[in-house]
C-alpha cells in the first residue's frame, strides 16, 4: 500500500540570520536566494523580512507572472508599511501570515 503525503503549500522565506518564530516552526524555510525554487514549487509564500525583502518578493512575483501565489508578511518589528497600513508585527504577524486569507489594499 502507497501512502501519498501531500507537500506543505506554505513555505517562509527568510531574509534575515534570525530564528523563525514559533508560529512558523513546522513550515519548509527557504533562503532569499532560493526564491526561484520556492515560486515553482509553493501556493503561498510567507516573507519573514522587513519591507524592502517585501518589494523583492512581489516585484519577482509580477516579473515571473506568478500573481497566483499568495504572500503572507511576516516582519520581525514594526516599519514603515506595517504603520501605514495598520498591520501586526512578530508574532501577530507570524500567526496571521500562516492562517490568515489573502485580502487586497483599501
Amino acid at each position: 500500500m502507497h501512502i501519498r503525503v501531500k507537500p506543505p503549500s506554505t513555505a517562509v522565506l527568510v531574509f534575515d540570520d534570525r530564528p523563525v518564530p514559533a508560529a512558523l516552526a513546522g513550515l519548509p524555510t527557504r533562503r532569499a536566494d532560493d526564491l526561484e525554487t520556492a515560486l515553482g514549487s509553493y501556493r503561498r509564500l510567507v516573507v519573514f523580512g522587513g519591507d524592502a525583502d517585501l518589494a523583492t518578493v512581489l516585484t519577482r512575483l509580477l516579473r515571473a507572472d506568478r500573481l497566483d501565489i499568495e504572500v503572507g508578511y511576516a516582519p520581525p518589528r514594526r516599519t514603515r508599511a506595517t504603520r501605514v497600513y495598520r498591520l501586526p508585527a512578530g508574532r501577530r504577524a507570524a500567526r496571521r501570515a500562516r492562517r490568515g486569507t489573502a485580502v487586497g489594499c483599501r
